[in-house]
């Protein structure tokens, strides 16, 4: 097995614990894994060996090939064109399977290496537990999508995967529409995203971290204005802070691989049917007993709670026209987007608790 990703961090296990579970978290949006830092001081208070992964295209981690990234930017070419597009989602599909499976050689490489303990899902602890914030969740709907199709030998991976978990995921990752939402605005996207590249980035930035006062339905959440206290994250952080989290070419709208990728797979509508297969669960599946922890920062932009919602009624739709689904499990935790960062204590108690 050649292993394509790499910890970037790792705690290693807790001293004497022998039911720990082990933790991967993959990181979002120019964001790597080092916005998770503030969690590894936690590691053995929570029983858990922590592992932050950059995923490819980021620092330490390796690099699309040139064939990968012409593909997105073809499908970004022909985003106008949807008979095209069509015949372009089959590939980034393919792309994303690609995605997944260098997730799980990476985790069969953990148990294979014997740092994995044993999974123990009734009491829930031990095994593994993989997430995804934000754009990574996209890694963690591939994964389930794709995971029953590679081999189980030499280890079956879902005997040790107890759980996923979708950190936060926004409305478009998850690949709901937004044509029927009144107002919604996002500065990342078109028609709300500023002319400017570097003032787009700065609006969009100051927005996603910042603190939301929402109410309890669509239309009374808050799309535009965060609270002024506590302040957007952003604007605490320092410059080291900084250099030790963001990698700001990822976000580059002509050779950026995230931003492209992006961009491709919401004009392709690949998002969308990553959901709905890694929601979906097919009798007997290994893969279809593990468990989704869906963790929602109540103080996080619109799109956030609105994922929730839209999730919630695909289940209960599911559920009544008789179709199987995964069995999935709402966290609330008391933060913005950047919890991780400004409160990992709450972040830890809701990928753990």
């Amino acid at each position: 097995m050649v292993l394509k990703l790499r910890a970037f961090a790792d705690t290693g296990a807790p001293p004497g614990s022998t039911d720990y579970t082990t933790l991967v978290l993959l990181h979002g949006f120019v964001w790597h894994s080092g916005i998770f830092a503030r969690l590894l001081p936690l590691a053995t208070s929570y029983n858990a060996r922590v592992i932050l992964v950059n995923r490819p295209d980021y620092p330490d981690a390796p690099q699309y090939t040139d064939e990968e990234r012409a593909l997105l930017k073809d499908v970004c070419a022909l985003s106008d064109d949807p008979a095209t597009l069509a015949d372009r989602r089959d590939q980034l599909l393919d792309f994303m399977k690609d995605r997944s499976r260098e997730v799980y050689d990476f985790l069969g490489g953990l148990v294979i290496a014997g740092d994995v303990s044993p999974a123990d899902k009734a009491k829930n602890k031990g095994g593994i537990v993989i997430g995804g914030w934000s754009f990574g969740a996209a890694w963690i709907t591939a994964l389930l999508t794709y995971a029953d199709a590679f081999p189980i030998e030499p280890v079956d991976l879902s005997k040790h995967v107890r759980q996923v978990i979708l950190h936060d995921p926004g409305t478009r990752i998850l690949g709901y529409p937004t044509d029927a939402v009144p107002d919604p605005y996002n500065p990342a996207v078109p028609p709300f995203r500023p002319a400017d590249g570097d003032r787009a980035a700065d609006v969009f930035v100051s927005w996603v971290s910042g603190y939301f006062s929402h109410g309890s339905t669509l239309a009374a959440y808050e799309r535009r204005t965060p609270l002024a206290h506590p302040a957007p994250t952003i604007v605490t952080l320092s410059a080291a802070d900084l250099a030790a989290a963001r990698h700001a070419p990822a976000a580059d709208p002509a050779t950026g691989a995230d931003a492209l990728l992006f961009r491709a797979a919401l004009a392709a509508d690949v998002l969308r049917q990553l959901r709905q297969r890694a929601l979906a669960r097919t009798p007997g599946s290994e893969w279809g007993v593990v468990g989704v922890r869906l963790v929602l920062c109540t103080r996080s932009v619109w799109e956030m709670p609105y994922a929730v919602d839209c999730v919630l009624e695909e289940l209960e739709t599911a559920r009544a026209e008789g179709r199987p689904v995964r069995d999935v499990e709402v966290v609330r935790v008391d933060g913005n987007h950047f919890v991780h960062w400004d409160r990992p204590e709450e972040a830890m108690r809701g990928f753990l608790a």
